[in-house]
């Protein structure tokens, strides 16, 4: 759901685009784009709990997002995995405590998995290069950095370790607490396809 919209967001649905406002109700299979000093909050809510928030995404101006995802049981719980498909742009996104939700990024590079903390990631439009950080920390405190997975479009699985502060370096190297993690770019991913017309929760 729609929780805040500054600017011009528009959402992109069936080939046909309307500007989207607060309260409104975002689908699998969309498209979100934002133009120049616009930006969005959506909130993905608890399949279990309607009323809990149970993840938080900040699209950034100048952005470009897709939402895929999979409806699956885990350990007895129905869970729903949403995919935020980033062309371009800067998506911020909050894990929350929730089990039944399971928010992951994809870029051209590849797939990152958002940790509990949060995540924030760039991606380059011109050249496609992703760059992953940390969220920012309260003023005064620094978070340690955080070991995510990342796959790659060829399906190999790398570790990188992500900071507060972005800083190039090449996918599997770590890097110092205070730094982020640069993905280089390797092949395009292909475009998502058209998902399944299904609602990501949403409180009502």
């Amino acid at each position: 759901m729609v929780l805040r919209a500054v600017g011009q967001v528009e959402g992109h649905r069936n080939g046909q685009v309307c500007l989207l406002l607060p309260g409104d109700k975002v689908y699998l299979g969309d498209i979100i784009t934002t133009q120049d000093q616009s930006t969005v909050k959506l909130n993905f809510f608890s399949l279990q709990n309607a009323t809990q928030a149970a993840s938080t995404t900040d699209i950034g101006a100048g952005t470009r997002v897709s939402l895929s995802g999979e409806s699956f049981t885990r350990d007895g719980v129905q869970t729903m995995r949403v995919s935020l498909v980033v062309d371009k742009g800067t998506v911020d996104v909050s894990q929350g405590s929730t089990a039944d939700i399971d928010v992951r990024v994809q870029t051209p590079q590849g797939r990152v998995t958002v940790p509990q903390e949060g995540l924030t990631v760039s991606v380059q439009e011109e050249t496609g290069q992703t760059l992953v950080s940390q969220p920012n920390a309260p003023q005064g405190s620094l978070a340690p950095p955080t070991l995510l997975s990342f796959v790659n479009t060829n399906g190999q699985e790398s570790l990188i370790t992500v900071g507060v502060s972005p800083a190039a370096v090449a996918v599997g190297q770590a890097l110092a607490p205070t730094q982020a993690a640069t993905v280089s770019p390797t092949a395009p991913v292909p475009q998502a396809g058209a998902a399944p017309s299904v609602e990501v929760p949403a409180n009502t």
